[in-house]
């Protein structure tokens, strides 16, 4: 290791660890506002939610997105209409998917829109 302030040493290597975490506090927030919508007389359909795991790994100061293989991890909920734990889907951060009826991509991809627009003959 160098002393010098200019030395590229990663540091900020994500641990699978710091992922379960992670997901485990999302899957406990996820959980509070869902409670917090239904109280304000709202609610969700668990079965058309989804989310997203928006996580790096570095390789030699080079930023890598993780995918469903190298960030594994499940959010399961329930919600006041039904008790039942039910398992929200993950969505690959490449994949686009339907979002106020835009197909969209957390990593600004607009290749599934495209797509979409091409088949429907816009």
């Amino acid at each position: 290791m160098s002393d010098s302030p200019t030395a590229t040493v990663d540091t900020t290597q994500t641990t699978q660890e710091e992922l379960s975490t992670l997901v485990a506090n999302l899957q406990r927030l996820a959980q509070e506002w869902e409670c917090l919508l239904f109280s304000t007389s709202g609610a969700l359909n668990l079965e058309k939610c989804f989310w997203f795991l928006l996580a790096w790994s570095w390789d030699k100061g080079r930023a890598k997105i993780h995918n469903l293989v190298s960030a594994p991890g499940d959010l399961s909920m329930t919600s006041e209409i039904n008790p039942k734990l039910l398992t929200v889907k993950k969505v690959e951060p490449t994949e686009s998917y339907r979002t106020l009826g835009v197909y969209i991509t957390p990593i600004g991809c607009n290749k599934g829109a495209i797509t979409v627009l091409k088949e429907a003959g816009a």
